[in-house]
Parts: C-alpha cells; structure tokens; sequence
C-alpha cells in the first residue's frame, strides 16, 4: 500500500491502491480543512514517500484539493495553487502566496514592525519565546519559509510578531530579513 507523510495537520481522506497498468498506482484525494491566513504557508511544501515512488510508472493524482483562505472556500486545483512534479519523492507544493500580503495581524503593523523575515534553523522550525531567552514560554512555532514581521534591533533576541499576531522574541541568528 502506499503511504504519505504530511505535517501532522494534513487531513487525508483517502488514499486507495488501484492497478498499474497505464493508470495511477495511487489516488489520493486531499482535504485541507483549515488553510486560512495564519498557517497557510506551514504547508507551503509537502514531501510524498511511497515504498512504490522507486517504479518508473507510478504517478500521484490529487483529485480535490479545497481550502479555506480568510474565510472564503478555495479551490486550489482550480486556482492553480497547487502544483506536482513527477520525481522522487514526489514534492507537491502548495503556493501560499496567493494570500494578500498586505493583510498582517493588526499587531504586526508598522511602523514598528517594518521587516518581513522567515527563520534560518537546521530543525526547520524555531520556537518564539513570551521572554527574551531561551528559558522563557514558547508562546508560537514558526516554520521554514513562514514569513514574519521584526525590525532590526541591537541585542541577541529580537522581538518578532507571527503571522497570527503572536509578538515575542527569537534568538537574532535564526532570523533571515526578507529584502
């Protein structure tokens, strides 16, 4: 049977083994029942393994991509957010930039945070703490390539404001600035 592993937030309806001649090995139909502007970019991109993925004629088909984007139902097949390439392991990357940018919590307005970053972090994830340090409340996660909003500042932690308005600290070497 194939397999296929999200971020735990991935809700995945069905996933059925059909026969391989000429037709799809596996047909998944994927749901995204929470795709809104706070988290859409943590699922910016998504890796497929399949123990099948190896075999020259195994193709994925996503047969129903929907979301919800600021309240508003999307479909993502239909708006061409949603794109497969055809290697191993098969990488299907959903553009999150369809999302206004101009739309950031009303905590991240300027003109205190002015700089859009995303975080530099081996993990992929870097954790935004209540306090300056590193024993502090983690109150947010933010995730690779999920942009949020800071200013240059002198010190070692940087106050930051998260896509869901969140405003903490993140140690100034896993900030990236966006220019």
């Amino acid at each position: 049977m194939s397999k296929a592993r999200f971020t735990e937030e991935f809700k995945i309806a069905a996933i059925k083994q059909v026969a391989k001649h000429g037709r799809p090995v596996a047909q998944i139909v994927l749901e995204v029942d929470d795709f809104g502007r706070d988290n859409a970019s943590r699922y910016e991109t998504v890796y497929w393994e399949s123990e099948l993925a190896c075999e020259d004629n195994v193709r994925l088909v996503i047969t129903e991509a929907d979301a919800i984007v600021a309240g508003q139902a999307r479909d993502l097949l239909a708006d061409d957010n949603l794109y497969v390439q055809e290697f191993v392991p098969y990488r299907i990357d959903i553009d999150a930039n369809f999302l206004n940018a101009s739309e950031r919590p009303s905590a991240c307005q300027p003109p205190k945070f002015i700089a859009t970053a995303v975080i530099q972090d081996k993990d992929g994830y870097s954790h935004v703490r209540a306090q300056p340090n590193a024993k502090s409340n983690v109150i947010e996660k933010l995730f690779d390539n999920e942009p949020f909003y800071t200013f240059e500042q002198k010190g070692n932690w940087w106050q930051v404001c998260t896509p869901t308005g969140q405003v903490g600290y993140l140690y100034h070497d896993r900030i990236r600035l966006q220019h």
